[in-house]
């Protein structure tokens, strides 16, 4: 096989590479969502080294609504109710373990401030190696806490 055929082959590759590893496109909002009938969720993800190469993509219910990448933050619109937010991790576009979830009570017309942040749990030494913990976040704030700690 000469050069150019192999070139061709790890172009192709790597396309398939690429797109396989994509998010799920994000839904326009629902025209029908406003003020009587839904409520703006505000999520935030600090910016800090642990954790830094995972992205959460974000879910309500079945419906991916975006990505949290580390110091990053979107606003969704949802309908007012009982909302189940699911933040399932990706190490390096590669899904990981231990999805996040968070159960909201939604009223129309109101503003939600959702933070994520990370943390180091603990070190403890297993022979001449270290086990890291790590711990997760999630907490619904208020807007002058949100605003005083993005």
């Amino acid at each position: 096989m000469n050069i150019q055929a192999i070139r061709i082959w790890g172009v192709i590759a790597l396309l398939t590479l690429l797109t396989a590893c994509q998010a799920p496109s994000v839904r326009p909002v629902d025209p029908a969502l406003n003020d009587a009938n839904s409520a703006d969720v505000h999520f935030y993800r600090v910016k800090g080294f642990v954790n830094g190469g995972v992205d959460y993509r974000v879910f309500a219910g079945n419906e991916y609504i975006g990505t949290l990448s580390n110091g990053s933050q979107f606003i969704r619109r949802l309908p007012n109710g009982s909302q189940s937010i699911i933040f399932k991790p990706y190490e390096f576009g590669i899904p990981s373990l231990g999805e996040k979830r968070v159960e909201i009570e939604l009223k129309a017309g109101q503003n939600y401030y959702l933070r994520m942040s990370h943390s180091v749990g603990g070190v403890v030494p297993i022979g001449s190696s270290m086990l890291i913990s790590k711990s997760t976040g999630l907490n619904l704030v208020s807007y002058e806490d949100w605003k005083a700690r993005r």
